[in-house]
C-alpha cells in the first residue's frame, strides 16, 4: 500500500491520496499521502454517515466528483480540495475498502485516471483477499509483483493518449494551409516538449517494470560516449535556452565504450533533467578514463540533495 500511494502521489501527480479499509460499520483510513495531517475526525467514518468514500463503499460504484463544493455529502479533508475520485475495492461482491484521490483543481480527473484507479483497486483487492483467506500478511514478493503490474499497466494506459497528442500537435505545425502566429508555434513546441518529458517518465515506468521482472534485454555495442551525451543534450535544447543554463563540458579524450545506448541515454537524460531543474546558471559534464574504466559526471550549481535524503536517491519513487 505504501508503494501504491507513493506512486499515485509522486509519479502520477495526484495531490491527495488515501487508502481505507471497511471495519464492521465504518471506514478506517490505513494510509494516506499529501494531507498535513489527515483530519483526525475523518480517520474513521461511519458507513451510515456522509462522505464520498462512504457512498462508494455503500453502493460499490466509482464516485467521481468534479467540484466537491457542489456535493452535499462531501466531508472536507482540506479546504483546498476541489475534486475527488473514490474507487471501491471489491472481493467478489463484497466491498472491503476504498482507494481515494483528491485534487486542488475543479474537474481534476479524466477517464484515464478512472481506469488507472479501477485497475489498481482490483490488484489491491487480490492482495487483500489473500490476506483474509490465509490469515497472514501478503509477502514482500507479492507486494513487489503488485507494484510491477501497476507500473506496466500505467505505462500502457498513458502512452496511447500521449502518442495521439504528439501526432496531432506535429500535424498542426506541418499544415501549410494553417497560418500560425509565432506565439502559437512556440506554444505548440512547448506542448511537444511536455509530451516528450511525460513520454520519458512512461518509458521509466516500462523499464522499471522490466528490470524488476528480469525481462530487460541489454544490447551492448561500441559507442563514443561523447556522442551519446550529445544525443541526451539535444533533448533539452529549447529548455536550456529558455532557462539560460550554460553547459560546460570537460572531455579528457574520446572514449569508446561498450554499452546499451538506449538504456544509458535514459540514465543521462534523467541526470540532466534533474541538473537543469535545480541549476542556477551552469551544468558541468565531465568525461574521463581512470584505471581502465570510463567515467561520466554531471554536476550543477544548485542547492544539492539534502543529506537526510541522499540514502534514498535510488528508491524508484
Amino acid at each position: 500500500i505504501k508503494h501504491t500511494l507513493d506512486a499515485l502521489e509522486h509519479t502520477l501527480g495526484f495531490e491527495f491520496t488515501a487508502f481505507g479499509l471497511v471495519k464492521r460499520n465504518s471506514i478506517k483510513i490505513e494510509a494516506y499521502r499529501g494531507y498535513h495531517p489527515f483530519p483526525e475526525d475523518l480517520q474513521e467514518v461511519p458507513l451510515d454517515g456522509s462522505g464520498i468514500t462512504v457512498k462508494a463503499v455503500n453502493t460499490g460504484d466509482i464516485i467521481c466528483v468534479k467540484d466537491v463544493r457542489k456535493h452535499q455529502e462531501y466531508l472536507p479533508a482540506s479546504l483546498a480540495i476541489r475534486s475527488e475520485l473514490a474507487v471501491p475495492i471489491k472481493t467478489k461482491k463484497r466491498v472491503v475498502g476504498v482507494l481515494n484521490v483528491e485534487m486542488e483543481e475543479v474537474n481534476g480527473f479524466d477517464r484515464a485516471d478512472v481506469r488507472l484507479l479501477e485497475t489498481l483497486a482490483s490488484h489491491v483487492a487480490v492482495a487483500l483477499k489473500r490476506v483474509e483467506k490465509g490469515g497472514k500478511f501478503v509477502s514482500l514478493h507479492e507486494l513487489d509483483e503488485l507494484r510491477d503490474n501497476f507500473l506496466a499497466m500505467a505505462a500502457h494506459e498513458i502512452n496511447t493518449p500521449l502518442t495521439v497528442i504528439k501526432s496531432k500537435a506535429e500535424l498542426l505545425l506541418k499544415n501549410s494551409d494553417l497560418v500560425l502566429t509565432a506565439e502559437q508555434k512556440e506554444e505548440i513546441h512547448r506542448l511537444l516538449e511536455s509530451v516528450d518529458r511525460l513520454a520519458r517518465i512512461v518509458e521509466d515506468f516500462r523499464r522499471i517494470s522490466k528490470f524488476r521482472g528480469n525481462t530487460i534485454q541489454v544490447e551492448k555495442k561500441e559507442h563514443l560516449l561523447a556522442d551519446t551525451v550529445e544525443k541526451a543534450l539535444a533533448t533539452f535544447k529549447d529548455t536550456l535556452l529558455e532557462e539560460g543554463i550554460h553547459i560546460i563540458k570537460a572531455i579528457q579524450k574520446p572514449l569508446w565504450v561498450r554499452y546499451d545506448e538506449d538504456l544509458l541515454l535514459q540514465v543521462i537524460q534523467n541526470l540532466l533533467e534533474n541538473a537543469i531543474d535545480y541549476a542556477e546558471e551552469e551544468v558541468w559534464i565531465r568525461e574521463w578514463e581512470e584505471e581502465g574504466k570510463a567515467w561520466l559526471s554531471i554536476r550543477d550549481d544548485g542547492p544539492g540533495i539534502p543529506e537526510e535524503e541522499q540514502e534514498r536517491i535510488f528508491d524508484p519513487f
